[in-house]
Formats: C-alpha cells, structure tokens, sequence
C-alpha cells in the first residue's frame, strides 16, 4: 500500500471547510474532476451510504464511487473510493485553530489518501512510482480546490 498526505491552512471555520467536503451541490462546483453528480442521496454524509459522480481522471469519463466510512463533523471525514479500477481510501481531518477577534478563522486541513502498490489496465498495470504522482497530484488540487473555494466563500458570507 502506498500512503501519502499533505496538509495546508484554509483561511475559514472548520464549518466552512466541513461543508465544501460534504455538500454535494458545493463538491461539484469546486472539485473540476466531478463532472455531475450521478445520485441523489437521501441524507449525505452518511456512514456507509454510496454516492456517485460522473468523473473525469484526465480525458477519460469514469464513475466514481465514494462510501463514507468515518463522518466526525467537522473533524475527520474518511471515504473509501473507487473510478474504473482504481482503488482508494481519503481522509481528510480538520483542525480549527483558536478563533480571535483581530484574526480572520483559519482551518488546518490535511489529506490522506491510501492506495495499492499498482493499479491494474486492460494490458498492463501502473507501477508505485506513478501510483504515488498520482495521488500526490489528486491530494494538492483537492486541497488547493477547497482552499480557494472555502476562501473566496468566506469572503462574501
């Protein structure tokens, strides 16, 4: 298995950050991979509740399939995921620093995403190395994505 993780600060409340995560009518519109949002679910984020997205990994349509397997609001949000035969698990885990008067709210946001060694093709397969770009690239535009959206949000609340 291969882990990687990267965390950054997200100037906005841990209620803001939380929402961008798990609001699906948010997730589209800051997540550029999410093309549509293929279910509706009856309640969202709901431990063990399926939902799927219309997902581009590069030129390619794929179904992505997220199933929340931890929600602790806005603390850590845990997902296993799987597009085509990729298969993975995110973490994201959300730690408000002190809110003061004279500073604008401020969120550390950090993502794990967890991975096997290769990732199976028709004819051939995807070693580590690539694995772990990969994940490297999906961790820093998911975090740079959330950062602008949650900031240009708190911006206008």
């Amino acid at each position: 298995m291969i882990t990687t993780a990267i965390a950054g600060v997200v100037e906005a409340s841990r209620q803001r950050v939380w929402r961008a995560l798990t609001d699906p009518a948010e997730i589209v519109l800051w997540d550029d991979a999410r093309i549509a949002l293929i279910d509706t679910p009856r309640t969202y984020p709901t431990m063990g509740e399926t939902i799927r997205w219309r997902y581009r990994l590069g030129s390619v349509s794929l179904v992505l399939k997220e199933t929340p397997q931890v929600v602790l609001p806005e603390e850590r949000y845990a997902l296993a995921c799987s597009a085509g035969s990729l298969r993975f698990e995110e973490t994201f885990t959300l730690v408000g620093e002190p809110e003061n008067s004279a500073q604008p709210a401020r969120t550390r946001l950090s993502l794990k995403l967890t991975a096997s060694n290769r990732i199976q093709l028709v004819d051939s397969d995807i070693d580590r190395f690539e694995v772990r770009q990969i994940l490297t690239t999906r961790i820093d535009e998911t975090l740079r994505s959330v950062q602008k959206w949650c900031e240009c949000e708190s911006e206008v609340d």
